[in-house]
This record gives C-alpha cells, structure tokens and sequence, in this order.
C-alpha cells in the first residue's frame, strides 16, 4: 500500500510541478505580448499609436490590445480550442524557423557565424518543417484554418499595409543577389 500512495504522489508533484512550469510559460506569454505590437509599431509595422508609452516605459495601449485580444479569445473559445490553436501556432512558428536556418546559411552572410553546423543539411530542417506542417493536420480542421488564415492575413496585412512603410531587407535578398551572379547567359539568347 505505502509503494501505491508514493507512486501517487510523486504522481501528485510531477502533475503540480507540471502545472507551475505552464503558468509560468503562460504569464510570461501574456507579460512579452505587449511589446509586440510596441516593436512593430516603431518598424513602422503598426499604426503609431501602438508606439506610445508611459513615462515608465510601459506600453499602455499594447496591453490594452493585447489583454483585449485574450480576453475575447478565453470568452469565445472552450480551453481545448486555446490549447490547440496555441499548438498550432507555435509549430508554424518552428517551421518557419526552420526555414529561416535555411536561409540565413544560404545567404553566405558574412557575420552570421552561429557557432555550430546542424547535421544533415538541409534535409533536418526540411524534415522539420514539413513535421511542423503535418502535425498541424493531423490536429484537425480548426488548427488548420487558424494556421491557414494566419498566413493570409499576414500576407494581405504585407501587401495593403506594410510593404509601402518599410524597406524590405533581409538575409533573403543576399540569396537573390547570388543566384543572379550564377545565372545562365546562354539562356537570354535561347529565349
């Protein structure tokens, strides 16, 4: 008996312990969400207003924005949806990590030096994105719309808002700029 109640609970702490650990990923979530739109507001990314803070530092109407947004979010949504829809944004958010090493290495950038090499380049980061990609099916069709509707909305957001405010550079373009030195002039007289 006394073997069954100290596998209970240690059962008991891991799940508390378990609990702890989320509401501190969670309250830390919720405290960095205000300066999202504080960052992207001063790249211009966002309307000025998003800019303004207090004379401590503080950016009131992010948290105003932000506290709104999760309010509406816990009102509508049952906990399994926020949980699902949380999942699924942060696999997106893996797998364009993932891409972005990709990027960065091909880009040949001359300061990125991240101090290690992952193994099997690139097929590791390929596998994981598309990992990332199929997980968020496999999670049913709601993480699947939300996924889908964040990239649209990212998309249209660039193209109707953001793309006249800032000028695009990136690891990227350094990518571009090299496949135009190694192009193929023989095929501008072929076509």
């Amino acid at each position: 008996a006394s073997a069954i109640t100290g596998s209970s609970t240690g059962a008991y702490i891991m799940a508390f312990a378990a609990i702890i650990a989320f509401l501190s990923v969670a309250n830390a979530g919720i405290l960095s969400s205000s300066r999202y739109p504080l960052a992207m507001s001063r790249d211009h990314l966002l309307p000025k207003s998003l800019r303004k803070v207090d004379s401590k530092g503080t950016p009131i109407v992010g948290i105003l924005v932000s506290a709104s947004l999760i309010i509406v979010v816990i009102l509508f949504l049952d906990p399994l949806k926020i949980a699902k829809l949380a999942s699924a944004f942060q696999l997106l958010m893996f797998a364009l990590l993932c891409m972005s090493v990709i990027v960065m290495r091909e880009a040949e950038l001359p300061s990125y030096d991240p101090g290690f090499r992952v193994p099997f380049y690139p097929w590791l980061q390929l596998f994981g994105a598309t990992s990332c990609i199929a997980i968020i099916v496999l999670m049913g069709w709601l993480p699947v719309i939300f996924s889908s509707g964040i990239v649209v909305i990212g998309i249209v957001w660039y193209f109707s808002y953001a793309r006249k405010r800032v000028e695009r550079y990136g690891a990227i373009y350094h990518i571009f700029e090299r496949l135009g030195r190694k192009r193929f002039g023989a095929l501008d007289t072929e076509l």
